[in-house]
């Protein structure tokens, strides 16, 4: 049974988003493949990006902790000198995790050449540090001849830069044809509405391809039987505005 929602649904916004990540890019894939054929093949490349880790933040110049750092000193017994040596603290050395990305590259068979790539933002594309190391990644592609195709489909995190402000929305699609540059096309997407189709650009003289975003969001939930671990019950992990939740509750009364 897929999701009760029209378009995205935000309980993917939380724990949920690495799994629902994965199964995306696969059904994007899978939708594309067949489109592509025979010129073109849709391929998975896995990346890592850093992420904080264990509730804290990482800024420039070190770590901060999002708890407050007791001043007192310690005021434990006195240690004897035949005491056995072990620390009469324990805490966490702040690490940098590696968070595994998936994206999608298209590529034409007979050369292999890289003509267009399909990012999925995910949490660690949208915070710092991994967002800088994406932003990175990102500056290198718009400067190549590689269409570029992201999709944006949380309401948390920094969004990417562009000239100009972006309209309210809760997500967006933003696809970069090489020969167009800078000129970026963006989808801004209510949280209410069906995800739109979007063109995926390919090499000069080749009509763009249509992802059925909508649909692959859809197959995503399926493959990954995500209505067996979601309880609607419960808000979702990142909370909705009154107006929309109000809107979520009748939606998902109506569908119990």
């Amino acid at each position: 049974m897929s999701s009760p929602f029209p378009g995205m649904d935000p309980y993917f916004e939380g724990e949920l988003w690495s799994p629902f990540h994965h199964e995306l890019t696969l059904a994007v894939k899978h939708q594309l493949a067949p489109k592509l054929e025979p010129r073109y093949y849709p391929f998975t490349e896995k990346y890592f990006l850093a992420e904080a880790w264990d509730g804290l933040e990482i800024a420039q110049g070190g770590f901060y902790p999002d708890v407050g750092v007791a001043k007192q000193p310690f005021e434990g017994p006195p240690l004897a000198s035949s005491a056995v040596l072990e620390a009469p603290v324990e805490l966490k050395i702040p690490m940098r995790r590696q968070v595994p990305q998936m994206r999608i590259e298209i590529r034409d068979v007979e050369k292999r050449r890289l003509v267009t790539v399909l990012e999925f933002l995910s949490p660690a594309n949208k915070n710092n540090p991994g967002r800088k190391q994406y932003l990175r990644k990102r500056n290198k592609i718009i400067h190549s001849s590689v269409h570029l195709v992201e999709f944006d489909l949380l309401r948390r995190g920094q969004r990417l830069p562009m000239k100009g402000d972006l309209p309210e929305s809760d997500f967006f699609v933003y696809m970069s044809r090489a020969e167009k540059r800078p000129p970026t096309g963006v989808w801004p997407i209510a949280l209410s509405q069906v995800l739109p189709p979007i063109p995926i650009p390919l090499l000069a003289g080749d009509p763009d391809v249509i992802l059925d975003l909508q649909q692959a969001v859809r197959d995503a939930y399926d493959a990954g039987r995500f209505r067996t671990v979601i309880n609607y019950r419960e808000p979702p992990d990142v909370p909705l505005s009154a107006a929309q939740m109000t809107w979520a509750e009748q939606i998902l009364n109506s569908t119990a």
